[in-house]
Parts: C-alpha cells; sequence; structure tokens
C-alpha cells in the first residue's frame, strides 16, 4: 500500500517545480503556495526536528495550528517520521481535548508558535513556526 507521503514524493520527483499547494486566507494578503520542493524541504526539516526531540515512530502526536499554508507541510512532516498526528481543536471544550489527548497517549504536540502568548523554547529553533513541547 502505498503513503500519502510516498505519493508527494513521488510527484515531487515528476513535477519538483510545479505548485503543490496553495492556500487562500480570504485577507489582502491574497493567495500563497508552495512547490513540490519547497514542501518536502520544509517537511524533511520538521521531521528532522521532531526525531531530534525523542518522537518516535509510530507516535501519536498533536498537531494544534491555525488554517493556513504550512498545514500540509506539518502533516507531511509527521507522516514521514512515520507518526499519526491527532487534531486539536482550538475551539472545544479544554477539559474534551485533554481528555482525548489523554486517551491517545500523547506525549508529544507541534503547536503553531503564534498560538503562544508566552515561547515555550526561548532559544530559536530550526523551524522558528513550530516548537516541540515535551
Amino acid at each position: 500500500m502505498e503513503t500519502l507521503h510516498g505519493m508527494v514524493h513521488a510527484a515531487a520527483r515528476q513535477y519538483e517545480a510545479r505548485v503543490a499547494v496553495k492556500f487562500d486566507s480570504g485577507d489582502d494578503q491574497g493567495c500563497s503556495s508552495l512547490t513540490y520542493n519547497q514542501l518536502l524541504i520544509c517537511a524533511d526539516e520538521l521531521t528532522v526536528l521532531l526525531k531530534k526531540h525523542g518522537v518516535l515512530k509510530e507516535q501519536i502526536i498533536g498537531l494544534c495550528c491555525q488554517p493556513g499554508i504550512r498545514v500540509p507541510i506539518w502533516i507531511l512532516g509527521i507522516l514521514k517520521l512515520p507518526a499519526a498526528y491527532m487534531p486539536i481543536d482550538l475551539d472545544a471544550p479544554s477539559q474534551q481535548s485533554v481528555r482525548i489527548m489523554e486517551k491517545c497517549g500523547l506525549e508529544f504536540s507541534v503547536i503553531q508558535s503564534d498560538l503562544f502568548q508566552v515561547k515555550l523554547n526561548p532559544q530559536q529553533s530550526e523551524f522558528p513556526e513550530v516548537y516541540v513541547r515535551i
């Protein structure tokens, strides 16, 4: 069975410079896009960062973010470990989210940094948009 990240890699080999992802935020910034090459480079950076922080294969990783151009990067970076991701709903009641995280045995989360009022890690990482909370 072919994986999602395997299919993206196959498409990237064929269409490296073509647009892989487009996102329209609906505001004055207009539409942003990533090529297959950009998508893979960024996803690989996240995969390396997660491994560096001790994330193991086949773990479940929480993903807390707002819609945006980087969501496919984060999903692909997690899947490449290989691991599973669990979306964390920012609008869900916190007790419900905690219960789901505990049931899944969630140990790691990728959290979009601008969702924090205070950053967890004062040192700049190689992937500044994401902090891994251990």
